[in-house]
């Protein structure tokens, strides 16, 4: 199990991150919100956006991002869970 967690820690919230952090760009989010709703720096807003963290998600998972990101209130949190305990995620139980 800590594995999973590992991945999830390291490869997949990284990726979220990323995209969710382009997508609210797209829709006019200041660096400061983005932040906020990624629970990190400024400067780390800006290294996802330019490509220098984080990886690529599957296609699935590209859709569930973006539907989060249409949201006014973006849980971060509570998106990570939906894609967790999503079955395409290969069952990893990290809880």
């Amino acid at each position: 199990m800590a594995q999973d967690c590992d991945h999830v820690y390291w490869e997949l919230l990284p990726a979220v991150r990323k995209r969710l952090a382009q997508l609210l760009r797209e829709r006019g989010r200041s660096l400061s919100e983005i932040a906020r709703v990624l629970g990190v720096s400024k400067a780390a807003v800006s290294q996802y956006l330019k490509g220098k963290r984080g990886g690529e998600l599957s296609p699935w998972m590209e859709e569930i991002v973006k539907e989060y990101s249409e949201r006014d209130c973006v849980d971060l949190l509570e998106l990570l869970y939906r894609i967790t305990r999503d079955p395409r995620f290969g069952g990893w139980n990290c809880g």
